[in-house]
């Protein structure tokens, strides 16, 4: 079902009980906020993706997504979150995206809790967030035992914790081009094999930055100083 490019400023709520959803889209709408009880009135039991972009959200209920157990992909791109409070986001979700949210430092002042449970994430696309490095949580990425795809690109950072990535141990790729960041050695990430560093404004590249991704297998440094 899609409800895009509407003027509509809450979730619908009377579509018919009958019709079980599986992909539910409404993307350019002006929904500012998914209070508790927002998709009740509808059947998400089978709902599996979730698409709410480029809307106006900035508040999301810690409730909000409590009848769709089987939410697989959730993408909520292009909105105006600032904060999202623990245990939010679905355990079901294998990919979710919040990407361009510019506002949405704050996520990263929580801990572990905020990705609490989410043990069959996949996928986790943060590109162009402005993050704040002060406001960088050391254990924020633990407990994703199975993420193995992580976008960070264009998100703000200049420094990152000791260890910050250390935990995703299952860690495939790595996105975190145009940053600016102070590289350290990576560490932790044993199945690491495509790492994005492209446009950071490297000037000199050491060894030790990845002698320790033992099965690193693709390195971009394009648009650096080299």
């Amino acid at each position: 079902l899609m409800c895009n490019d509407s003027t509509m400023t809450k979730i619908p709520s009377d579509l018919p009980r009958q019709v079980a959803l599986s992909i539910f889209e409404m993307n350019n709408t002006n929904v500012e906020t998914l209070a508790s009880g927002d998709f009740r009135q509808l059947d998400f039991d089978n709902l599996t993706t979730l698409i709410l972009e480029s809307c106006s959200i900035s508040v999301v209920n810690e409730t909000a997504f409590q009848n769709m157990p089987k939410l697989t992909y959730l993408y909520m791109g292009k909105n105006q979150l600032t904060q999202v409070d623990p245990y939010t986001f679905p355990q079901s979700l294998q990919l979710l995206s919040v990407r361009q949210n510019p506002q949405m430092s704050g996520l990263f002042t929580m801990s572990k809790d905020n990705f609490a449970g989410m043990t069959n994430l996949q996928w986790l696309d943060m590109n162009s967030m402005s993050i704040n490095s002060k406001n960088l949580s050391a254990d924020a990425f633990q407990g994703l035992n199975n993420l193995w795809y992580l976008q960070m690109r264009n998100s703000g950072l200049s420094e990152i914790p000791s260890r910050f990535f250390s935990s995703l141990t299952k860690l495939v790729v790595l996105d975190l081009a145009e940053i600016d960041y102070n590289y350290q050695p990576f560490r932790g990430m044993k199945n690491l094999s495509m790492l994005f560093l492209s446009k950071n404004s490297i000037s000199q590249f050491t060894p030790n930055l990845v002698a320790n991704l033992s099965r690193l297998s693709a390195l971009h440094l394009n648009g650096n100083q080299l």
